[in-house]
């Protein structure tokens, strides 16, 4: 009746090839393929943000490409590289509002953090360090206005899943707390 294996955000977007290619495995990994080119574009994008080097840039993206933790996800139907691709495009915002201050640089960080975890649990991770971040860089009020707005909208976009839930209880539960929450064997 409904698939709650994992948040629902990979399987839209594989949803997207899967309406213009045939019904094939290779359509799911070109799904994570794009994913994936965004993900190095990211990586040379933060680069030349964090560095303000093209060179460093564009060894960061080529050598990230290559290495099998990335290459592996990128290549294979999995929910991985759109959720890296995310928490990037997060960082990436998250530090442009460190940098220039702008609060709707903070509203794409929390967008892209919700979407992320839409995407693949993990992006806790990225999400906590984000907020850290903030907390740490920033200036009377901001060090708790700015991570309580990131983990607002964030949350906010997450829920975006909760009608789905709603619909189906009884497999959400079965589903996705086996599978995510659940001990490995």
């Amino acid at each position: 009746r409904a698939l709650f294996a994992e948040p629902p955000l990979s399987f839209y977007w594989q949803a997207l090839f899967y309406a213009v290619l045939p019904d094939r495995y290779g359509a799911a990994r070109i799904a994570s393929v794009v994913a994936a080119l965004g993900v190095i574009w990211l990586v040379y994008e933060l680069g030349r943000f964090f560095y303000h080097s093209e060179v460093a840039a564009l060894w960061g993206a080529g050598l990230f490409s290559v290495v099998r933790t990335f290459y592996f996800p990128a290549i294979a139907a999995r929910p991985d590289t759109l959720c890296t691709f995310f928490c990037l495009a997060a960082l990436l915002f998250v530090g442009r509002f460190r940098v220039k201050g702008k609060t709707t640089s903070l509203i794409f960080a929390g967008v892209c953090l919700g979407l992320a975890g839409l995407a693949h649990p993990v992006a806790v991770v990225p999400a906590i360090q984000a907020a850290v971040w903030l907390m740490l860089t920033g200036v009377g009020w901001r060090r708790i206005t700015s991570p309580a707005m990131l983990a607002g909208i964030a949350l906010l976009v997450f829920c975006l899943w909760t009608p789905l839930i709603v619909q189906y209880p009884v497999e959400f539960r079965a589903q996705f707390f086996n599978n995510i929450l659940g001990q490995a064997g």
